[in-house]
């Protein structure tokens, strides 16, 4: 029976490392993209930078947005809003939406 039992936490704590590591390089993708495509007028922290204000870019603190649903974030996400263009979730989900670092610390 202890063979038994030892294998299953193995099995186990594989299966956590799996889901750990996957969780992080997805993560990391998703800062990256942020990085990429957001930051330049959204800024690290999601506070407008110069350049986004000039363009018309919201804090994400400000309650129109901190207070917008998900759905509502990813639709203006994926279709683009004023000068913000789109980013289609093509390879994208709602799940890991491309603003969430800065956006839901």
């Amino acid at each position: 029976m202890r063979v038994k039992s030892n294998w299953r936490f193995v099995v186990l704590a594989f299966a956590i490392l799996f889901v750990t590591i996957t969780a992080s390089a997805a993560d990391q993708k998703t800062q990256d993209l942020y990085k990429s495509r957001c930051q330049g007028c959204h800024g690290a922290d999601g506070k407008a930078t110069s350049v986004g204000k000039k363009l018309g870019a919201k804090d994400f603190q400000e309650p129109d947005v901190a207070n917008a649903s998900q759905a509502d974030l990813v639709k203006i996400t994926s279709e683009g809003k004023g000068k913000m263009p789109a980013y289609k979730a093509s390879s994208r989900t709602s799940n890991s939406p491309i603003w969430l670092p800065a956006s839901r610390d």
